[in-house]
């Protein structure tokens, strides 16, 4: 019967220690998911910071990578070039925009 209560004692013991390091963990993580959701609400601020300013520009912008990808279009280019918003997304072609401009004269 000693054997038994000892085994018992051990077995909560280990599951005590087990529920604290879980403890710990889980507010180690509350922790970092309060840090990542401050984050992303600075990151959403200088994005549409960004936006605003690209947008609110005179000249018009089209930025390209070095595989010819669009990286980012303004508003204004849209409207020199007579392009569609769905034409100019993040990720398009260079090929694709021109395709999509010479299309239309």
């Amino acid at each position: 019967m000693h054997v038994l209560t000892d085994g018992l004692k051990d077995a909560k013991g280990e599951l005590e220690r087990a529920n604290e390091d879980i403890s710990s963990k889980n507010d180690s993580l509350k922790n970092q998911n309060e840090m990542l959701v401050l984050r992303d609400i600075e990151l959403r601020t200088q994005n549409q910071r960004f936006d605003a300013a690209l947008n609110n520009m005179s000249q018009g912008l089209l930025l390209v990578d070095g595989e010819h990808r669009l990286i980012v279009c303004n508003e204004r280019f849209r409207q020199m070039f007579e392009l569609p918003a769905s034409s100019t997304k993040p990720g398009a072609s260079l090929t694709t925009v021109a395709d999509e401009r010479f299309a239309a004269l």
